[in-house]
């Protein structure tokens, strides 16, 4: 337990597996570590002097502290081997209609928070948003052209979270669901607000 988290690695023997991570605080929300962070094994550790506590992990033969995972800042915005950290949120299914005729997804909007590390030698950071439903057999389609709120200029990029980026979905589904990517090297990254905009079915 770490700042009202629990971790979970799965473990093949003595093969990493996965690191499953919840977030107690947050009504119990899953999610997954990988990379240099995912560990066989973690522990809190409360220094003598500085009682702050300290996140430790265990990768390879090393014992590395993970505290700053939870710092979001520019340098903390890469890895311990210099790739860039990145995020997959898929969402819950969103039904269309409350009858048996299904609506039409027209848009999706998404509120984030998405910071640039500051490093003028990597691309700016960006979003971007798939869909899919049952009648796609579990297979993406990667949406283009988002728009921001209220400038009418292109949307996906960073963000303070004060506006929308708005993607057309344009797919007549019962039930529909999204997957939100991000690439690029981020300071920090949060997802605030998802929401569908749906043109309902008309009964024949």
């Amino acid at each position: 337990m770490h700042r009202g988290h629990l971790w979970l690695p799965v473990l093949n023997g003595t093969t990493l597996v996965d690191t499953l991570v919840c977030g107690l605080d947050r009504g119990f929300a899953w999610t997954r570590w990988s990379g240099h962070a995912a560990s066989g094994a973690y522990a809190q550790r409360v220094g003598a002097t500085t009682r702050a506590p300290k996140l430790l992990g265990i990768n390879g033969s090393r014992v590395t502290d993970l505290t700053g995972c939870f710092d979001p800042t520019t340098s903390n915005a890469k890895d311990v081997d210099c790739t860039t950290h990145s995020a997959t949120i898929i969402t819950r299914d969103y039904p269309t209609s409350s009858t048996n005729h299904p609506g039409t997804a027209a848009k999706a909007r998404l509120r984030y928070e998405l910071t640039d590390d500051g490093d003028a030698g990597t691309a700016a950071p960006s979003v971007a948003l798939a869909v899919s439903s049952d009648e796609d057999a579990g297979s993406f389609t990667t949406l283009s052209n988002p728009i921001l709120e209220r400038a009418g200029t292109a949307g996906g990029g960073v963000s303070d979270g004060s506006r929308y980026s708005n993607w057309p979905v344009g797919r007549q589904r019962e039930r529909i669901r999204f997957r939100i990517t991000h690439s690029g090297a981020a300071a920090r990254f949060v997802l605030r607000t998802v929401e569908l905009l749906i043109r309902q079915g008309r009964l024949r």
